[in-house]
């Protein structure tokens, strides 16, 4: 069954919940005193919502469908005030408002309760941003997001500007105004989820980023279509004069009512407007302004990185960094952990992990972006993706796959026509096994288009162990 669509939670939602709690939940300074809250889902973004809530003298519920996570969690939040339910959630009485934590879908019987009770829904991130006063800088797009945000706030400090890094990140929003830090000129980078755009209403970034689309969170959306027009509501209040970066292929998918002022980032192609790198020299354009700057280093990126780069020095020119200080600052980044990581060489075989890959479009840049002959660690637990577009690549470049987890016979039917298959019971006989057959000259390189909760913790225990197993091999 369908779910009923992200305009039923956005903003038309909010256009029918006009009411004295809405009145109270404007910004700049909500007023939740006595309000009594839902917090739907308590990982790391609904506890940072419930401690905003609890500091502002809200009357907070919290629920997680996860039986032993509540538990673990009752007595730190009952001590505090906050009722801990788990189970299936059900309509309550007395309820002013509920906040969503990203990871909850809100779809089903007790959302539909909420929207026909008139009953107003805020996701973490909105909730915490109507509290805040000051500049933010927002990133979103199906790959790429947490690198261009650290970048970015790594050429801020590089040129004195001590901007925090927030958000998807792993650090909630909410800690941000619970801990008082909500008003002053230093700026906010923000890596935003699709999900955390669904309940956008009055979210305003100074400037905006989407790195790329690609199809992903199928499971959540009803078509690619509404998954890529989510993305665009986190631009909602930006004013023409303010600029929204967009990749390669996304401004196609921007809807006509953005009023933003369009820039793009590209390699080996000049734009109208934006910045682009082609033939050693990067060209910034804007209007009737043009500047130039070799920069002969670009070429030592992995082509992802690389664009990565241009999107983060992109913004961080229209945040009012010159030009040649970002290009300069960007030189002394480094690479994230578990995207595109180079962990070591082992026998003259460069060892990538690329744990953070979950889906088909992050697995395509990272074969795009490294040399061939390459040994591919792949599989996990599926999102649905068609494995189609990494069919030229898999033929191209890919001398072995190595599978694991839950999707490794449904990947092997797709690519045994076009390379050298070998299903592995875990990831450490993967890396075994590559690294025996390999040769000087190759990469092995884990990038699994998969989600990794069918056999590990999250994406950072799966390329830890990846590194481990690299780290610790023995010929």
């Amino acid at each position: 069954m369908a779910n009923p669509g992200i305009d039923s939670i956005g903003p038309a939602f909010w256009e029918t919940a006009d009411s004295p709690v809405r009145q109270r939940l404007a910004p700049p300074r909500p007023q939740l005193a006595g309000l009594r809250v839902l917090v739907a889902g308590m990982g790391e973004s609904g506890q940072g919502a419930a401690d905003l809530l609890c500091r502002e003298g809200a009357e907070v519920t919290a629920h997680d469908s996860d039986a032993q996570k509540a538990e673990a969690l009752r007595t730190e939040w009952e001590a505090r005030g906050v009722r801990m339910l788990t189970g299936r959630l059900e309509p309550m009485e007395r309820l002013d408002f509920c906040v969503v934590s990203p990871g909850v879908p809100p779809f089903g019987p007790f959302f539909t309760w909420l929207r026909q009770a008139r009953i107003p829904l805020l996701g973490e991130l909105e909730l915490a941003c109507r509290f805040l006063e000051r500049p933010i800088l927002a990133v979103t797009g199906t790959n790429g997001k947490t690198t261009v945000t650290h970048m970015i706030q790594h050429i801020l400090n590089r040129c004195g500007i001590p901007a925090e890094a927030v958000g998807n990140v792993g650090y909630p929003v909410s800690r941000v105004a619970a801990e008082g830090r909500r008003t002053g000129e230093v700026p906010l980078v923000m890596e935003v989820s699709s999900y955390q755009c669904e309940t956008m209403e009055y979210f305003h970034p100074v400037v905006a980023v989407v790195t790329n689309l690609a199809p992903d969170h199928l499971d959540r959306y009803n078509s690619i279509r509404e998954y890529y027009e989510v993305k665009f509501r986190m631009c909602i209040h930006q004013a023409p004069g303010e600029a929204l970066w967009l990749g390669p292929m996304v401004e196609g998918n921007c809807p006509r009512w953005v009023r933003s002022k369009r820039m793009s980032f590209a390699v080996d192609s000049l734009g109208s407007q934006g910045l682009f790198y082609r033939n050693g020299t990067v060209v910034y354009r804007d209007g009737s302004r043009e500047e130039s700057h070799a920069w002969p280093s670009f070429a030592k990126y992995p082509a992802q990185q690389g664009i990565n780069a241009l999107a983060a020095a992109g913004a961080s020119v229209s945040y009012g960094i010159p030009l040649a200080e970002a290009l300069q600052a960007i030189e002394s980044f480094t690479a994230l952990p578990h995207r595109l990581e180079f962990v070591k060489e082992v026998k003259g075989i460069r060892c990538y992990n690329d744990s953070k890959a979950t889906n088909v479009h992050a697995v395509e840049a990272a074969l795009q972006s490294l040399p061939g002959p390459i040994r591919l660690i792949a599989g996990g637990q599926a999102k649905g993706d068609s494995l189609d577009p990494l069919t030229p690549l898999i033929r191209e470049k890919v001398r072995a796959v190595y599978l694991i987890g839950e999707a490794a016979e449904t990947f092997a039917e797709a690519w045994q026509p076009l390379t050298e298959i070998h299903l592995e019971a875990t990831l450490e006989a993967a890396v075994d096994h590559a690294l025996r057959e390999g040769k000087a000259g190759e990469v092995l390189l884990l990038s699994p288009a998969c989600a990794s909760w069918d056999m590990f913790k999250n994406y950072a225990d799966r390329g830890d162990r990846f590194k481990r197993a690299v780290e610790e091999w023995k010929p």
